[in-house]
């Protein structure tokens, strides 16, 4: 165009005429390379790409404000824009023999003077080759190609003129996503290869002043499959040149993706902006990436997502509810969305409205509230969007906080403030700092804001000291910088400040009430990062300009919650640098992380013969390495935060380890140079662990965080440590896990319980027990404190022989379960007896005061519901709901997670026994004077039997428990020797120290000793009228009856009922008979035989009976 206004001016020869058509022309080219570029504009995206897959969202009412709704198939790019999933994709070249490669297919290409070709390319093998793009036309058959050759290099063609760019990606490339941009114009032939945003080569005069013709064939991964005839242009020479170069076997072993050709060339900047884009914003004004997914052919694969981008780039970053309310307030009005600011959860509002909000972690009487006002946006008016003012907390925060804050701001921003007036302000801050239970998370947050403005005051007085005016100071009395023995005393007093904020017991729920959950722990971290950075160049400047030795200007100070390591190195130094150092390592900090240290080989800032480190041209260098215990619970993965697994799901699980260095950080670095292990702090049950370092960002409302995983790799990892390794340093770096594992089956512990002690102490107990269950049924005791006796001793031996039998039955599980259910229901049976006993003290206590020692026997019905058909009930829930989740996994008992179920009612029973206790003792010690010496022994008796029963049962299934859990042998010897006291004791106290019992044993011993005294009578007798029968034996016949040698010898108990049966005649016989015999008077005094336990044979009358007296004649 130029040209030909030339040509006017030399034939009109009007200057003027050809100087306005020159303005103008340069104008319209401005106005065509603005169109040209308008695709970058964010607004008119839509109309440049493909409406199939862009378009615009519809606007709902959600909770939080507007919600930018897409169809099924899109997703929001927080731009304004739903994109269809799809478009994120890629295309797999495998290299293979079979053809596959893109057409641009129902798009003619027009005629293009200058363009700007953009894609990501991931090279799969170094030794790829093969077309990345070609254009044809029918004259001129692959006019243009992109070309990747071996190694890395890249061939550009325009009408047969060739560059080569030699070796444009680094061998660490190779798998790795990178961006490739390439712009040519006619005019002048410049062109430029860009790789990651940078111009690596550029060229003059190739293909000055032609033009890419109209209506070509662009293929992608091939050359042109249409026009594929002999370029008439081309010598022979040139043409056998070429074929050669086509004939060489491709490998194109690549992945491409976003693939845009512009009609223009673009700027630096905007070619930076396409890279850096991972909203999918920017379409090709000539090609677009989606116009490929209708061409592809042969075996080649179109992938999605294409992994180009970060999985969550939507809205990462970027604040997509803003973007969203932007969006949607021009078209249904504007409002302010609620969000999270200042620990506060502020609602959506209308415009032009002020919200109070109650301040969070006030007590009731304490509550205040804070308020933020929502207005329009100003410069948009009526159709702008809402936005809140900063929100006003001073109601939510002490009078004192409010003043310490506004002392930290003024000071800051102070220039001509002395510095000896930080001090107090940080020794208050230290004082209100600690940790304690009425902190409130925006106590938290103030302090936290406290020291950071305390940080800006520092950074600008060191940034600002002239260095050689400390004896200028010392002589004039002022003092606005701080020497070397002020640098370490703020210092070490920050360091106070940080251990008190750290989260602990003591401010845990003011932490958990921080809101965003996060942001104010990740702005700690940011405080702790910017603290070393500050005071790193002070440590440096000691030792290289004031000559101060590394050991005197060293920081380093272990604490309870972190540890800080700031030291200086020359670079000549070849000692390997480990943390914590020996000397640190026994310290109670690192107790619990026995295996997390940090190894810096000297190859990070000596460098190898391959690398030259960017420190190894230092003369000294600062590496700080900062250690925070433990923040798991207060630092989510921002990347799960919406979901509903966001506690299982990549968690944080090992302390956060910092390395950094200065004066800068070492380039390039390798993997092997730093490595980092990492105890976990969890080995329950996870799985895919991986190391991070912690990227985090500023932005209007707070920071944004994320655990990237790229360039950190996991060489090795054990059941309770990983290893990680990354090739960058200045962030903190920690292991993330699932904490849950798929495939993970629970490591089966076996507990054997049962030794010798164990089995000897059931087994005595058993055999006390059930000998006295035995005793108590042989002797037909019927009162009911022996029936509760008896079920006890059942109870007990049924118990300790289930335990004996069934805990160690391991190896068989329905076995096992059997003997489980069987060992709890027994002993929550012996403790339902116990409390029996209990009930029965206490109304024998209560019974006895009113009647005098006398018992009153009621129903044992409902001791016998009680006793045994109560306790069946937990067991059979337990284990009926929880299925295998009852059952322990390692001994044939309850499952520890699950103990309560049987537990709890023991539990109840014993409070309950204690408590009838409790009362029959108070009722017995308030009326023991009205009681008779036997119903006093009685309840004494009950008493002293309860307390030596509950003492030993209660120490021997305490011991259990805790064998168990614990596994240990001392405790197996204490069961063993309190199940012996205890089936003792029962025998001792509720058998043979029954009165009852006692009662029966005496009468069965006196009622054998009156059988031996009426044989000796009966044998005497029978002897007496064995001689009387011999002299006088016709005497006889005249009574009747009498006894004689000659008749039957009739037993004592015959004798009795005979006795019965006549009575009247018996006596007058034995009365009157007279006989000639010696006299001899042999008389039977009554029967001892009595009732001795007057409650239970009170109608029972003694027996007695008499004998005659008789005369023997002496001979």
């Amino acid at each position: 165009m130029l040209n030909a206004l030339l040509a006017i001016m030399e034939h009109s020869g009007n200057l003027g005429l050809c100087l306005l058509l020159v303005v103008l022309c340069l104008l319209g080219v401005s106005k065509a390379a603005k169109v040209e570029l308008s695709h970058l504009n964010d607004k008119n995206s839509s109309s440049i790409c493909d409406d199939r897959y862009y378009r615009q969202p519809s606007c709902e009412d959600g909770a939080n404000g507007y919600q930018c709704v897409c169809n099924p198939g899109f997703e929001y790019n927080s731009q304004g824009m739903c994109i269809a999933v799809a478009t994120n994709s890629r295309l797999e070249f495998s290299g293979g023999a079979k053809k596959e490669y893109a057409v641009l297919v129902g798009k003619p290409a027009r005629a293009m003077d200058g363009f700007t070709i953009a894609f990501f390319l991931r090279v799969r093998k170094k030794a790829s080759n093969g077309y990345i793009v070609s254009y044809s036309v029918k004259e001129h058959p692959n006019i243009f190609y992109l070309k990747i050759m071996p190694n890395f290099h890249l061939v550009i063609n325009m009408y047969n003129e060739t560059e080569n760019a030699y070796s444009v990606l680094r061998d660490g490339d190779e798998n790795q996503w990178r961006h490739i941009a390439l712009t040519w114009e006619s005019k002048g032939g410049s062109w430029i290869l860009y790789v990651e945003g940078n111009g690596i080569r550029r060229g003059q005069h190739f293909g000055s002043g032609l033009l890419l013709p109209a209506n070509g064939e662009t293929t992608l991964g091939a050359r042109s499959q249409h026009y594929r005839g002999r370029d008439k242009t081309l010598s022979d020479e040139k043409l056998r040149e070429k074929e050669q170069i086509d004939a060489q076997p491709s490998n194109l072993q690549i992945d491409i993706s976003h693939f845009n050709i512009w009609s223009a060339v673009l700027p630096n900047k905007e070619i930076r902006a396409v890279q850096k884009d991972c909203h999918l914003r920017y379409c090709g004004s000539a090609v677009r990436w989606t116009d490929f997914r209708d061409g592809t052919r042969g075996a080649l694969k179109l992938k999605w997502p294409s992994g180009v981008h970060n999985k969550k780039c939507f809205g990462e970053w970027i604040d997509d509810e803003v973007t969203c309310d932007r969006f949607c307030s021009a078209i249904k009005g504007a409002r302010c969305r609620a969000e999270m600011v200042e620990n506060i959860e502020w609602p959506k509002t209308n415009i032009t409205r002020k919200v109070e909000v109650e301040c969070p972690g006030k007590k009731p009487e304490e509550a205040r509230k804070a308020t933020r006002q929502c207005h329009i946006t100003s410069a948009q008016g009526t159709k702008g969007g809402g936005k809140w003012d900063p929100p006003s907390i001073d109601a939510c925060l002490s009078v004192e906080t409010r003043r310490h804050l506004k002392d930290a701001e003024d000071l800051s921003r102070d220039k001509a403030a002395q510095y000896e007036k930080v001090f107090p302000i940080i020794r208050k801050l230290v004082e209100v700092s600690k940790p304690s239970v009425g902190q409130s998370p925006n106590d938290i947050s103030a302090y936290i804001k406290v020291t950071e403005f305390l940080l800006e005051f520092q950074e600008d007085r060191i940034r600002n000291r002239n260095w050689l005016v400390d004896r200028w100071q010392s002589d004039q009395g002022t003092k606005l910088y701080p020497n070397a023995t002020d640098v370490k005393l703020f210092m070490n007093q920050i360091m106070d400040v940080f251990n008190n904020l750290l989260p602990d017991q003591d401010n845990r729920e003011a932490w958990n009430m921080t809101r965003p959950f996060g942001q104010s722990i990740i702005h700690l971290l940011h405080i702790i990062v910017r603290f070393v950075d500050i005071h790193a160049g002070v440590l440096l400047r000691d030792v290289v300009v004031e000559r101060s030795q590394p050991v005197t200007a060293n920081f380093s100070r272990v604490m309870q919650k972190l540890a800080i390591n700031m030291e200086v190195h020359f670079t000549n130094h070849t000692t390997t640098l480990r943390y914590p150092r020996d000397d640190q390592a026994h310290l109670p900090l690192f107790q619990g992380f026995s295996e997390t240290k940090a190894i810096i080989r000297k190859s990070v800032w000596a460098g190898t013969n391959e690398r030259k480190s960017s420190l190894s041209n230092k003369r000294a260098f600062v590496v700080t390495t900062v250690f925070v215990a433990n923040v798991r619970e207060f630092l989510p993965n921002p990347a799960y935060a919406t979901k509903n697994n966001s506690k299982l799901e990549d968690n944080l699980n090992s302390a956060l380890y910092l390395i950094r260095f200065f004066p800068e950080d070492p380039v390039p670095l390798d993997y092997r140079y730093i490595v980092t292990t990492f105890s976990f702090l969890s080995t329950h049950n996870i799985s895919d662990a991986q190391c991070f370092h912690l990227q985090y960002e500023k932005i209007r409302k707070g920071f944004v965080w994320k655990f990237s995983k790229q360039d950190c790799v996991r060489p090795h990892k054990t059941l309770s440590r990983a290893m990680c390794t990354c090739n960058n340093s200045g962030h903190f770096y920690g292991v993330t896990t699932d904490m849950y594992d798929p495939a993970w089956s629970e490591e089966k512990i076996v507990i054997y319980f049962m030794n010798w002690a164990t089995y000897f102490g059931c087994a005595m107990s058993a055999l006390c027990s059930l000998l006295g269950f035995c005793i108590l049924v042989f002797l037909r005791t019927t009162s009911n404190t022996s029936t509760l006796h008896k079920n006890t001793a059942l109870a007990v031996g049924f118990a300790q022989l289930s335990l004996m039998c069934g805990i160690d039955l391991h190896e068989f599980p329905p076995h096992c379960k059997v003997f489980t259910i069987a060992t709890l229901y027994f002993i929550l049976c012996l403790f339902c007896w116990m409390m029996n006993q209990a009930f029965h003290i206490y109304s024998v206590v209560t019974y006895s005061v009113h009647n005098n020692d006398e018992v009153e026997d009621g129903s044992v019905v409902k001791f016998m519901i009680m006793g045994w058909v109560v306790p069946i009930v937990p067991v059979l829930i337990g284990a009926a709901t929880k299925g295998e989740k009852f059952f322990h996994k390692g001994a044939c008992f309850v499952s520890w997670d699950w103990f309560l179920v049987v537990g709890g009612p023991g539990v109840g029973i014993i409070f309950v026994t204690l408590l009838m206790k409790v009362i029959a003792l108070k009722e017995y010690m308030q009326s023991s004077y009205s009681l008779s010496e036997k119903g006093n022994k009685l309840v004494v008796n009950y008493m002293k039997a309860g307390r030596s029963q509950w003492g030993t049962v209660l120490a021997m299934y305490c011991c259990l428990l805790v064998a168990l859990k614990m596994q240990s042998t001392v405790l197996k010897f204490l069961f063993a020797i309190f199940s012996i006291l205890q089936g003792s004791s029962l025998l001792c106290f509720s058998v043979l120290m029954n009165d009852e019992v006692r009662n029966i044993l005496q009468n069965n011993f006196e009622g054998s000793k009156d059988k031996e005294e009426h044989d000796i009578i009966d044998e005497l007798a029978e002897l007496t009228h064995s001689q009387t029968g011999h002299g006088h034996h016709g005497h006889g016949h005249g009574h009747g009856h009498h006894y004689t040698h000659h008749g039957p010898r009739m037993s004592r108990q015959k004798s009795l009922e005979k006795d019965r049966e006549h009575p009247a005649e018996h006596g007058k016989s034995l009365l009157g008979h007279k006989t000639h015999s010696p006299v001899c008077s042999i008389t039977t005094a009554p029967s001892r035989r009595e009732s001795s336990n007057a409650e239970i044979h009170k109608s029972a009358a003694p027996s007695t009976f008499s004998r005659p007296s008789a005369n023997w004649p002496v001979d």
